[in-house]
């Protein structure tokens, strides 16, 4: 029947690593689990409607975490100093994404791979393959989108391509296009 979790009800829990919020829960009110450092992932139940300010502030080991659609809204700094956070699963849209985060200052969320119902969000790109794509959410990087080369196209281009690749991995050096370097 519990259908909010109470500020600071776990902040500093250090030792806390599994939470299960139950299907009652409407809102996660603020630094519920502030300073919990040994969470790895969380699961939010469909329940839940809002999570606020600092709700998982500082939530050192965080890795990954599920948020459903139902949330309407993300408060001010709720993922902030989660220097963990790779992934955020979240059950919604684009643009419903942005409109809960709009304004929440919350740099580990914003840095984080957004796994969205209509695709997929990656703020650091990295690309260790040099072939374009973003090794985590395999979308393409920046400097690939504002190029425009046609030397990672399909075809005979395609095949240019991967014999130039090679050859500019061989001795090291980039392939510089039009726009400016992509990286190969």
């Amino acid at each position: 029947s519990v259908t909010s979790i109470g500020d600071h009800a776990f902040s500093y829990c250090k030792s806390l690593t599994n939470i299960t919020i139950p299907n009652s829960v409407t809102t996660i009110l603020h630094d519920t689990f502030h300073g919990c450092e040994s969470i790895i992932t969380i699961t939010i139940p469909d329940s839940v409607t809002s999570i606020e300010d600092s709700a998982f502030y500082r939530c050192t080991s965080l890795e990954s975490v599920t948020i459903p659609d139902s949330v309407a809204s993300i408060g001010y700094e709720a993922f902030y100093c989660c220097e963990s956070l790779q992934a955020v699963n979240f059950g919604g849209t684009e643009k419903k994404w942005d409109e809960i985060t709009s304004g929440n200052n919350d740099e580990s969320l914003n840095n984080a791979t957004i796994f969205l119902k209509d695709g997929v969000r990656c703020k650091k790109h990295t690309d260790e393959d040099h072939d374009g794509y973003c090794d985590m959410c395999k979308e393409m990087t920046p400097e690939r989108a504002n190029c425009s080369c046609n030397c990672h196209k399909s075809g005979f281009m395609g095949i240019i391509w991967k014999i130039l690749r090679f050859f500019y991995k061989l001795f090291g050096t980039n392939k510089t296009c039009g726009c400016g370097v992509a990286h190969y």
